[in-house]
């Protein structure tokens, strides 16, 4: 939460304690009295609960599984996701590598996102399952070479047979670890 600094020159903490106090009744501190980050991961799945060092291996897991497809400082990692734990880990993801998130409109039709992925010339675009027609009609669009892959997010065992990479499979072979890229301010 924003912290708001008075007339007076003091902090107000007021959104941070009722944000502390909220998550205490709830039962979202990790043992050391931090607030969990929470996610829905679908409207069939149930919800997901990261303390900041588990979310942090999520993030490492997400970088390196990107950096093992090819993305590299400066590369552009495509997403047409609604919001989720993979939107939001993917974002962070590609700060640690250094690479530039273009983010994608779940809403747009077709020919509008073929056209902003021909421009975007992303390494990688990030997209879920139940769009999969329109992420096909958007491939048949697509220059060759305009994304080196295409992953989805719940993918079933013929999506990848079909040409697309399965985020989870590739969220669960990567390293927890930190990866190893120097990212500087004037990076990007």
């Amino acid at each position: 939460p924003d912290l708001q600094r008075p007339a007076g020159g003091q902090v107000n903490r007021l959104d941070t304690d009722h944000t502390v106090a909220v998550a205490q009744e709830a039962g979202d501190l990790d043992p050391v009295g931090r607030v969990r980050a929470v996610g829905r991961r679908g409207p069939d799945e149930r919800e997901v609960r990261l303390n900041w060092r588990e979310f942090n291996a999520y993030v490492n897991r997400c970088a390196n599984a990107l950096a093992a497809l090819g993305v590299t400082r400066g590369e552009r990692v495509a997403t047409v996701l609604a919001n989720s734990l993979e939107l939001v880990a993917t974002y962070w993801a590609c700060a640690k590598l250094g690479a530039v998130v273009v983010p994608l409109s779940p809403l747009l039709t077709a020919p509008g996102l073929a056209s902003l992925v021909a421009d975007a010339s992303p390494r990688v675009i990030i997209g879920s399952g139940d769009q999969l027609a329109m992420l096909d009609e958007v491939r048949g669009r697509t220059p060759a070479g305009a994304a080196s892959v295409w992953v989805l997010q719940h993918a079933a065992h013929d999506d990848e047979t079909a040409g697309y990479r399965a985020y989870g499979t590739l969220i669960a072979d990567a390293s927890e670890a930190e990866p190893d890229v120097r990212v500087l301010p004037g990076d990007l």
